[in-house]
């Protein structure tokens, strides 16, 4: 792949932004990314500012509010979080749930977990995500008064379930 601001030299340090499901690309040569202040000689360790990004990306998307955020399990603000990069308690993932579930779609591009499965595991997601399909019909057919197909979706339900 060329660089994509000299046109010229093979790109070696790719970019990827990912922002409301919108991708941005860039890659570039050595030459290139030294002079934008992206060279690999500009990096003194692997990842020198991930707490900073973090941080970053949290006080972007919700400013002052984000800030009054914390858990009721162990009393950790986001603000400490954001600091630590590490959360207090299990309680933390649902009191931060949004701020994270923003955060991994950022990374990730995604909130769902779409690529392979451990060995042994496969089964168990099939069943699940066929769980999460017949329970958002069974909410379709009771909300249009459908209560056959309702008692159909509920059996099956029931046999999934056992």
């Amino acid at each position: 792949m060329v660089c994509d601001i000299c046109g010229i030299k093979e790109a070696s340090i790719h970019f990827k932004q990912v922002i409301n499901n919108q991708t941005t690309s860039i890659h570039l040569c050595e030459e290139c990314a030294e002079e934008k202040g992206f060279g690999l000689s500009s990096i003194s360790q692997p990842f020198p500012n991930l707490l900073e990004f973090f941080s970053n990306i949290f006080k972007e998307e919700k400013g002052a509010i984000a800030e009054e955020m914390r858990c009721t399990g162990c009393g950790m603000g986001l603000s400490e979080f954001q600091k630590g990069g590490r959360l207090g308690c299990s309680d933390c993932f649902e009191a931060f749930k949004q701020p994270l579930l923003s955060l991994l779609k950022q990374i990730h591009g995604n909130t769902v977990h779409i690529g392979r499965h451990p060995f042994g595991f496969e089964k168990i997601a099939q069943k699940e995500k066929k769980l999460k399909i017949l329970k958002d019909e069974l909410k379709k057919a009771i909300s249009t008064e459908n209560y056959e197909e309702a008692a159909r979706l509920r059996d099956m339900i029931k046999a999934l379930e056992q």
